[in-house]
């Protein structure tokens, strides 16, 4: 469990993802809970906390998350996660 001052629930995380354009809040959780499709294949999960009635991230898990959909190894030095 990461700490609490570190925690973000999916609303505010929603507004955090880069792009230029909005994501729902509903898109967070579906990526908690089904994943999306790597490009080897693989199915990425974000990481979620449940904090009360509420699901929760951190800024962490959302870089590995992006590093991992889009393909580049989270445990290698240097990459998107160790930043």
């Amino acid at each position: 469990m990461p700490n609490l001052d570190d925690l973000v629930p999916l609303t505010e995380a929603a507004r955090m993802v880069p792009g230029g354009r909005t994501v729902s809040p509903v898109t967070l959780w579906r990526w908690t809970t089904a994943g999306l499709m790597a490009p080897d294949g693989k199915r990425v999960k974000l990481a979620a906390y449940r904090c009360g009635k509420r699901l929760c991230t951190t800024r962490t898990d959302m870089v590995q998350f992006f590093a991992a959909a889009g393909g580049q190894d989270v445990t290698a030095p240097g990459s998107a996660a160790n930043v």
